[in-house]
């Protein structure tokens, strides 16, 4: 965390929206499963794969400074 908490104060002048993140933590999701890092979740119940794509996508939005809604996403 201290390194994203470094990088944030550098990161000011960008054009990245909500969409954009949301589309940076799709594609590594997707290279995550390529890479047999995590697994594929498609058609099944198992959660992961959107779980970690959460997980960025909160990371990313907290590093870009990013506004969210009410619910925070």
């Amino acid at each position: 965390m201290e390194t994203t908490e470094f990088l944030s104060k550098y990161i000011y002048s960008h054009r990245l929206e909500k969409d954009d993140i949301s589309d940076i933590a799709l594609e590594i999701v997707d290279a995550m499963v390529m890479e047999r890092l995590i697994p594929n979740c498609i058609d099944t119940d198992n959660e992961q794969e959107f779980e970690a794509q959460d997980i960025i996508r909160e990371k990313l939005t907290k590093l870009f400074n990013l506004k969210t809604n009410k619910n925070g996403k």
